[in-house]
C-alpha cells in the first residue's frame, strides 16, 4: 500500500493572545486526521498554550504587533507529530525563565513563567529550543505518533518498479562544481529534505567543496546534461585516513539500470591511486540494497553504529517512513596496508576485534596484539580528548586521543554534558594503539558506553568506537543485517548492550 502524503499546516499570526485559541483548533484538528488521541491531543494543546503565553510575555514585550510576528508550523513527520513556533520578537533564552519546583510551588515567579515551561516539558515527548539570530527563536515541540502496523516477516520493503528512463545514460564521469545546483536537486529526488550531510542542499557550498578538493564526484549524465546519478567521495575530517563514498543517489527514474554499480567503481578505481589506506561506506538498515552492494565490492561491516541518523530520513521509492533512528554498518575495504602497530585489546572485545580486524585483512601478527586489562600507571598522565557535536543528525563523537589517569572523570562529565543537551547518540572512539585503551574502554562502560564495532583510519588507524543511547529506543531485530557478518555483529552489538544495562 503506498504510504499516505505527508500533512501539515502552517499559520502565520501577529503575536495577540486571542489568537492562540486558533493557533490550537489548526493543530488539534491536524492531531485528530493523525489518529492522536483526544488525551494527547489535549497535551497538545496545553503545551501550545504554555509556549504562546511565554513568547508574548518575554519576546513581545512592549513591541507593537506591526512589528513582529509568529509561525506556527504543524506537522505529522513519523514517528512524530511536530510542532515549531517561530518567533520573531525579542531576543531571549531560558535563561530569563526562573526554575519552577513543583515541591514547592509558593516561590513561583509572579508571571508562571517557570511553571508555563515545567508544563510544556511534561506535556511534550520532545522539545528543544533554538536561536537563528535573524532568523528567530525556533520551539520545537514533537509527540510521538500512533504506532504503525508492522509488515510482517514476509513482506519485506521493495523498491518501487522503475519507470521507463526519459532518455538514456549518455556516460558515467567526473564531476565539477558546475553540476552543484543539480546535485542538490538530485539528493532531494531520493532523499527529500532528509539526507544527514546538509551541505548537498547548498549549492555555494557543494561548489566550495569542488574547489577545495574535499569532495569529488562521479555522476550519470545524459545526452541533454540531466544528472541523474550521483556519488562523492569525502574524508569525515582533515585528519582522517579514510575515504568515504557517499551521497549515493539515483533518480528513481534510473533506477534497475546498474548505474550506482558503475558509479562505485569509478570511485574505487580513483581511490586505489589515492595515500589513504580505507575506503568506507555507511550501509543504512531500512533496507538491505547498499549493504548488498558493498559486499559485491569487497566492504566488510566492521561497525554497528545505532541511531547514526534521524527516524526523518527518507528513501524515496524503497521505504519513505522509518519507525526509529537509523542505524547504519560501517563498512570498510583496505586499499593500502594499514599502519604497523602494536595494539592493546581489552580482554572482553578482544574476540570480537580479532574477527573484524580478520574480516578487514587487516590483522597484525599475535606478537602486536596485547590482551589486557591492566594497563601500564597512567596516575601522572592527562587525558587528551576531542569532542564535536553534529547538530544536523543530533549526534556527538569523543575521540580520546591518549588515555590518562583522569579518563573515567572525564567521559563521566562529558555523558553528563551531552545528554543534558539532548543529544540522542554519542559516539566514543578509542585508539587501540594506546596503552590505555584498555582502561579508558572499563570507564566506557561504567558510564554505560557499550561496543560498536571498529572505525578504521577514521583518526586513529586502529579505532575501537563504542555507543551511547540517550533515551533512544532501538529495535534491533528491524535491523536489516546482510551477509556472513553483518548478522552476527548485529548480535554482538545487542549482546553487549544487554550486558552493560544489567551492570555485567
Amino acid at each position: 500500500m503506498p504510504a499516505s502524503p505527508p500533512l501539515w499546516a502552517e499559520i502565520a499570526i501577529p503575536p495577540r493572545p486571542d489568537l492562540i485559541r486558533s493557533v490550537q483548533q489548526m493543530a488539534r484538528t491536524l492531531a485528530d486526521q493523525c489518529g492522536i488521541d483526544a488525551a494527547r491531543g489535549a497535551r497538545i494543546e496545553l503545551a501550545l498554550e504554555e509556549v504562546l503565553s511565554t513568547i508574548l510575555r518575554l519576546s513581545f514585550d512592549g513591541l507593537s504587533p506591526d512589528d513582529a510576528r509568529l509561525t506556527i508550523r504543524c506537522e505529522s513527520a513519523p514517528p512524530y507529530f511536530s510542532v515549531t513556533v517561530i518567533d520573531s520578537g525579542l531576543p531571549f533564552d531560558l535563561s530569563m525563565v526562573p526554575p519552577y519546583d513543583p515541591q514547592h510551588p509558593e516561590t513561583a515567579d509572579r508571571l508562571e513563567t517557570g511553571l508555563s515551561v515545567h508544563l510544556v516539558r511534561h506535556s511534550v515527548d520532545r522539545c528543544s529550543v533554538l536561536q537563528h539570530g535573524r532568523g528567530g527563536m525556533r520551539f520545537e515541540m514533537a509527540w510521538l505518533l500512533p504506532a504503525a502496523p508492522a509488515a510482517g516477516p514476509d513482506a519485506p520493503p521493495q523498491p518501487a518498479a522503475p519507470e521507463t528512463p526519459p532518455e538514456p545514460v549518455e556516460s558515467v564521469r567526473l564531476l565539477g562544481e558546475e553540476f552543484a545546483i543539480q546535485i542538490a536537486r538530485l539528493v532531494f529526488r531520493g532523499y527529500g529534505w532528509s539526507y544527514v550531510y546538509e551541505d548537498v542542499y547548498y549549492p555555494e557550498r557543494l561548489a566550495a567543496h569542488f574547489r577545495s578538493g574535499a569532495m569529488k564526484s562521479w555522476g550519470a549524465v545524459t545526452p541533454s546534461g540531466q544528472l541523474v546519478g550521483h556519488l562523492a567521495l569525502v574524508r569525515e575530517s582533515p585528519d582522517a585516513g579514510a575515504l568515504e563514498w557517499c551521497i549515493a543517489v539515483v533518480d528513481p527514474r534510473w533506477r534497475g539500470l546498474g548505474l550506482m554499480e558503475r558509479m562505485l567503481q569509478a570511485a574505487m578505481d580513483h581511490a586505489n591511486t589515492c595515500p589513504e589506506p580505507i575506503l568506507c561506506a555507511h550501509a543504512v538498515t531500512a533496507h538491505p540494497y547498499t549493504q548488498k552492494t558493498c559486499l559485491k565490492f569487497g566492504f566488510q561491516p566492521v561497525a554497528l553504529l545505532l541511531g547514526y541518523a534521524p527516524a526523518t530520513m527518507q528513501f524515496r521509492g524503497i521505504r519513505p517512513e522509518l519507525s526509529q533512528r537509523e542505524s547504519t554498518f560501517l563498512c570498510a575495504r583496505c586499499t593500502h596496508p594499514l599502519p604497523d602497530q602494536t595494539l592493546y585489546l581489552p580482554t572482553r572485545h578482544a574476540p570480537a576485534i580479532r574477527r573484524l580486524l580478520d574480516a578487514l585483512g587487516a590483522r597484525p601478527p599475535d606478537d602486536r596484539l596485547i590482551v589486557t586489562d591492566t594497563p601500564p600507571d597512567l596516575s601522572g598522565r592527562v587525558t587528551n580528548y576531542a569532542s564535536v557535536t553534529a547538530h544536523c543528525i543530533n549526534v556527538a563523537k569523543i575521540q580520546i586521543e591518549s588515555t590518562g589517569g583522569d579518563v573515567a572523570a572525564i567521559l563521566a562529565r562529558e555523558r553528563r554534558r551531552l545528554c543534558g543537551e539532548r543529544v540522542d547518540v554519542i559516539y566514543l572512539t578509542l585508539d587501540l594503539a594506546d596503552p590505555g585503551a584498555p582502561l579508558a574502554a572499563q570507564a566506557a562502560e561504567q558510564c554505560g558506553f557499550f561496543l560498536a564495532g571498529l572505525t578504521p583510519m577514521l583518526h586513529p588507524a586502529y579505532g575501537l568506537t563504542f555507543q551511547f543511547l540517550n533515551n533512544v529506543d532501538v529495535d534491533f531485530d528491524s535491523i536489516c543485517a546482510h551477509g556472513p557478518t553483518a548478522p552476527w555483529l548485529r548480535d554482538t552489538v545487542a549482546a553487549d548492550r544487554l550486558r552493560v544495562d544489567n551492570g555485567a
